[in-house]
């Protein structure tokens, strides 16, 4: 790995060995290979440490049950122009890394945070339920295209940022249990565009198949209605994750 990276790869982690290894597996065949990953790891009490020293990665550690924190922690240490924010339990499509890296080189500053498009993964939900979270999936997808439009992006799962822009929205609100990414790429957008692209990225819905679609969608709901209305996030809002 390079001392100056193009990016640096932030992946907050707490306890994900069964889901850990795969998104590390589609960051090594990436066809762009210029970046760091970073795992910043909650003190995990399965094998996530060992998966991630396995895959040559920089192991930062930080506070049990404060993503703010462990994103924060990421960031201090980053040293790529590039900064992505990825959940552990994420796999990449092959070119996602390249083709933002193009993005960004085309757009010459304009642009401050790409997505890949997600994705259900199959994988991580019971076979009877793959039609309706692939349902689910499509709403919380055009929820997200509908806000990129606008300076409040609900940017999530797998966010890129351009590390001089980072500089200047500071860090994530570590006293939000939820919805920090939310407030911090509303933040971020004030230094330019967010935009999408049509690489892929698999996303998880095991934690909702899990804890049901309610109580995490009025969760994500109220932060919405709180962004939208008062332009920052309730800080009181309980943990989902």
């Amino acid at each position: 790995m390079s001392k100056n990276p193009r990016f640096s790869i932030v992946i907050p982690a707490l306890d994900e060995e069964k889901y850990l290894g795969r998104l590390l597996e589609s960051l090594k065949l990436q066809t762009c290979g210029d970046y760091e990953i970073i795992v910043i790891d909650s003190y995990s009490r399965d094998k996530t440490v060992t998966i991630a020293r396995k895959y040559g990665t920089r192991i930062l550690y930080s506070k049990k049950g404060n993503i703010a924190k462990a994103k924060n922690t990421g960031i201090k240490a980053a040293r790529g122009k590039i900064i992505a924010f990825i959940d552990a339990d994420m796999v990449l499509s092959r070119t996602v890394l390249s083709a933002v890296d193009a993005v960004f080189s085309e757009t010459k500053g304009k642009v401050v945070g790409i997505e890949p498009v997600q994705k259900l993964n199959k994988d991580d939900v019971s076979e009877g339920k793959v039609g309706l979270f692939e349902f689910v999936a499509k709403l919380v997808w055009l929820n997200k295209v509908l806000s990129f439009r606008t300076k409040m992006p609900v940017a999530t799962g797998c966010v890129f940022c351009a590390a001089n822009a980072v500089a200047k929205a500071g860090f994530f609100n570590e006293r939000l249990l939820v919805s920090e990414d939310r407030d911090y790429y509303h933040r971020l957008s004030k230094y330019g565009k967010f935009v999408i692209i049509k690489d892929y990225a698999l996303v998880s819905f095991r934690r909702q198949e899990k804890e049901g679609l309610l109580k995490p969608a009025l969760q994500y709901y109220k932060s919405d209605i709180s962004s939208f209305l008062f332009k920052r996030v309730k800080k009181g809002m309980k943990l989902v994750r």
